[in-house]
């Protein structure tokens, strides 16, 4: 190879080169024209729009700015199970590496698709891309809406509330700040809770159907259901197995709607005679071994359980559940009074599904029962649709119980939200719907209802006559309560989770928001 000869400048002069020094002009910036587009447009203004930005190349120099809130997720690094990423509803400034969710899945920085606020005509779209000086590379901006009818201190309060990144960040008097929305005289009450809830549009909790279990979160919505659990049913070690699985991968993973809190293990640790619906073959002793393996599969997201104590030895499977913050309720049982006092001793804080698949209540014996009325601090669900429990049976219930501790339940089955009639296997035995939306057993026995939460507090408050406070209690600050989440879930307080719902006269649901995303 030729060796290449190097020469400073004044060499090259003293040999006869002569050179100059040229200096090339930068190029005139080509302007970028971002294309703004509506994907989906509406002049009602409780629907939400989407709105597509694409055409621009997007670097970590840019922010995409909207004058009005911008709905999408943000990432809480570390915050979900098990140290994993979790994704949550925000609203504000936009860095645009931050990924978007939205019903088209996930998109690319150079073209993101962003929720855009309520209002179309209010909410107006900046075309430029502003440098801004980064920090976390999100910023917020607050949004705001009002009633002269929001549900605070246990009574309805004119006043505002200011929503941002999920949470309850400011409450005001009614009219003192701009609201983007005004209900008037409409009615805001914390999101509903379902902490018995088997499934849903054709779906259950059984079937470990990723998409299934999806569909339900994001239409449970319609009903005001900002929270519930996900509930089993007694089947065998493989089907449970991969129920509880299938619940733990949706709940790290992406979804829309009502926020899955975890898995209420209805069964297998049941009595015989007051079985239910639940399939005998697979009713099993309660073990502390073989639930570890359940717990396993779920990632640990099994924070309920419903079983009968009478046949848990020294109470071995409760005490274990009860130091693992594990909810212990009894259900599906014969125990006696004296039975659910002691297993109140040791650990037991709640009942399922009241009167119901339970030892029945008589002045010289008063069964499980007996126990719910008596026992004050001991939670009970009650599944409020005028036929599992008559109203009277409701009222008696709650005005014994108090306003703290009764809980609302639906125990819906997948058959809700599909017409009367309807015919589906559950826990392997055969069921119909029936006219008043309870499914029943081919031999007539309840196997669980289609009750949708809204429809229950109405029948708690109009026709059993209960209290408003007990029945709103019953199906947000209770079961929060009850699962130790009233921290951020179950009212209205300034840093709790943006979990609300606004109900006409009738009870109807105009809109829901979960972690202060606008759901309908």
């Amino acid at each position: 190879m030729d060796k290449i000869e190097q020469y400073t400048e004044e060499e090259l002069s003293s040999m006869g080169w002569g050179f100059k020094t040229v200096e090339t002009p930068e190029p005139e910036p080509v302007e970028q024209k971002p294309t703004i587009e509506i994907l989906r447009e509406t002049p009602d203004q409780h629907v939400t729009p989407y709105v597509r930005i694409s055409g621009i190349e997007l670097t970590d120099k840019h922010i995409v700015a909207f004058y009005r809130k911008i709905h999408g997720h943000y990432r809480r690094k570390g915050a979900g199970t098990a140290g994993k990423d979790r994704y949550s509803p925000y609203c504000g400034w936009v860095h645009p590496y931050n990924i978007a969710y939205s019903a088209g899945g996930r998109q690319r920085a150079s073209e993101m698709v962003f929720f855009k606020g309520r209002n179309t005509n209010d909410a107006i779209i900046k075309s430029e891309f502003t440098p801004l000086q980064m920090s976390e590379g999100v910023y917020y901006l607050q949004t705001r809406d009002q009633s002269k009818k929001v549900w605070l201190a246990d009574q309805f309060v004119p006043a505002a509330l200011e929503l941002e990144q999920g949470r309850i960040t400011g409450i005001f008097p009614y009219g003192e700040k701009q609201a983007d929305v005004d209900y008037g005289s409409k009615r805001i009450v914390p999101g509903f809770m379902d902490i018995h809830c088997h499934g849903a549009y054709e779906f259950d909790t059984n079937d470990a159907k990723p998409e299934g279990l999806r569909y339900w979160a994001k239409h449970i919505v319609s009903e005001g259901v900002t929270s519930f659990l996900a509930t089993t049913v007694t089947q065998s070690v493989e089907v449970l197995t991969n129920a509880v699985a299938n619940v733990a991968d949706v709940m790290e993973g992406s979804y829309e709607g009502a926020e899955i809190l975890g898995i209420h293990f209805e069964g297998p640790y049941l009595d015989m005679k007051y079985k239910g619906a639940q399939p005998p073959e697979y009713i099993a002793k309660p073990s502390v071994e073989q639930f570890k393996h359940y717990q396993q599969a779920a990632r640990g997201h099994i924070r309920y359980v419903t079983l009968a104590p009478e046949h848990d030895e020294g109470f071995a499977l409760t005490h274990y559940l009860t130091e693992h913050g594990v909810v212990v309720s009894i259900g599906h049982s014969a125990a006696t009074y004296e039975q659910a006092v002691m297993a109140y001793a040791n650990g037991a804080r709640s009942m399922t599904h009241v009167y119901n698949g339970m030892s029945p209540f008589a002045h010289r014996a008063n069964g499980l029962v007996g126990a719910a009325y008596r026992i004050r601090t001991m939670y009970g669900e009650i599944i409020c649709d005028g036929c599992h429990s008559t109203p009277a049976a409701l009222n008696n219930y709650f005005m014994s119980k108090g306003p703290d501790y009764a809980i609302m339940i639906s125990d819906a089955l997948m058959a809700k939200g599909t017409p009367i009639g309807s015919e589906y296997i559950f826990g392997g035995n055969h069921i119909t719907i029936y006219p008043d939306g309870s499914a029943h057993l081919d031999n007539g026995t309840l196997a669980g209802s289609t009750l949708n939460i809204n429809k229950g507090l109405r029948i708690l408050v109009e026709e059993a006559m209960v209290p408003f406070n007990y029945a709103l209690n019953a199906c947000t600050i209770n079961p929060a309560r009850c699962l130790h989440l009233d921290d951020r879930k179950g009212s209205i307080q300034i840093g709790k989770d943006a979990d609300l719902v606004v109900l006409d006269d009738n009870y109807d649901v105009l809109q829901t928001y979960c972690m202060g995303k606008a759901q309908l």
